[in-house]
């Protein structure tokens, strides 16, 4: 015979379903929201070097009676464009690749009282047009990923010729303004296949364009 519960728990509902702050979420979204931007967003370290390049970026600007403006091209989860808006009160734009989360760290500006301050849009850098940054014109400082790292595919070289182009002022500064890599070496003929370069022949490959495009 059934045994009587110790506890009664009252009618089951009739269905199980996820919370309703995730409802209509797309999946993807959420994968890359816990897979990537919350462990960037605890990144104390990623924050703190953002931070200080952003501080010296802002003190030159401001030596030549520039209030500067900020477009935040990183994978940095909106942070370097928040800080610059909350610690220095400048104008920010933040670009994401998911409206989800351009939404989200609209929430989060407003939250923190600086919606006037920041706007955040749904657009690739190199799609993205000078008439929707702070005052309808180039940004005085642009945030991009250290290169090496090309979170979402945006790799510093590949969106800094159109920053440099259309997005940044003429002696605007990019942030950071330099890199130090750390290299480990590798021989793997498989490896050398998959990328490419055929057989991994950079001999014929003129990368000065570089010279002129990047730096």
């Amino acid at each position: 015979h059934a045994s009587t519960p110790e506890h009664d728990l009252g009618p089951l509902p009739t269905s199980l379903s996820s919370p309703a702050r995730m409802r209509g979420v797309d999946r993807a979204d959420m994968v890359e929201a816990n897979e990537l931007y919350l462990p960037i967003a605890g990144d104390v370290e990623r924050h703190s070097f953002y931070d200080a390049a952003l501080r010296d970026a802002i003190a030159a600007l401001r030596q030549r009676d520039v209030k500067p403006t900020v477009l935040d091209c990183s994978s940095g989860a909106g942070m370097p464009a928040l800080v610059a808006a909350k610690n220095h009160g400048l104008q920010s734009v933040i670009l994401t690749r998911r409206k989800a989360f351009s939404q989200r760290l609209r929430e989060v500006a407003k939250i923190n009282g600086i919606e006037e301050l920041v706007e955040a849009y749904t657009a690739d850098p190199r799609d993205m047009l000078d008439v929707l940054l702070p005052n309808g014109e180039s940004a005085d400082i642009v945030v991009v990923e250290p290169p090496g790292t090309p979170l979402h595919g945006l790799s510093p070289f590949a969106v800094l010729p159109t920053i440099r182009r259309r997005l940044l002022k003429d002696g605007g500064i990019v942030v950071p303004g330099g890199a130090c890599f750390e290299v480990g070496l590798v021989e793997s003929r498989d490896l050398a296949n998959m990328f490419s370069v055929p057989e991994g022949r950079w001999e014929e490959i003129d990368l000065t364009v570089w010279n002129k495009e990047a730096v």
